[in-house]
């Protein structure tokens, strides 16, 4: 097996997941209600792509508020050193 081989199967994860956010509900997960609810992607901030030198720190890793998730992975093209010079950002939210 190459050393390739897990880059390759955590991508195929990291896109299913995105895939399974941006179409709609990512997973159910219980509420202090007991009720059942699930991350959306934010129709707004969906798929945003952002350079790694303008990284959106505080808007992805600052506090908030509500229950978020933010999923992050690199995206564009590849620098002389073959890695991706941004980020694939998308936001969600319980609803």
């Amino acid at each position: 097996m190459s050393r390739s081989t897990p880059r390759i199967g955590l991508l195929g994860v990291v896109l299913a997941l995105i895939a399974a956010l941006l179409a709609g509900v990512l997973t159910a997960c219980a509420t202090p209600t007991g009720s059942a609810s699930g991350p959306t992607a934010d129709p707004s901030g969906s798929g945003v792509s952002s350079s790694s030198n303008t990284f959106p720190t505080e808007e992805v890793y600052g506090p908030d508020p509500d229950p978020v998730l933010r999923l992050v992975t690199c995206d564009g093209a590849l620098d002389a050193a073959g890695h991706p010079v941004d980020n694939l950002i998308v936001y969600a939210s319980l609803r």
